[in-house]
C-alpha cells in the first residue's frame, strides 16, 4: 500500500513541475499577489 501512495505522490509533484514549467511567466506587477506576510 505504501509502494502504491508513494507511487502516486510522486506523480502527482512530477505533473504540477511539468505543468509549471509550461505555463508562461507572470507579469512583474502580479509579483506580490497573493503573498501575505504579517
Amino acid at each position: 500500500k505504501f509502494d502504491e501512495l508513494d507511487k502516486e505522490a510522486k506523480r502527482i509533484a512530477l505533473d504540477s513541475v511539468k505543468f509549471a514549467e509550461q505555463s508562461p511567466e507572470p507579469p512583474l506587477e502580479k509579483l506580490h499577489d497573493y503573498t501575505y506576510a504579517p
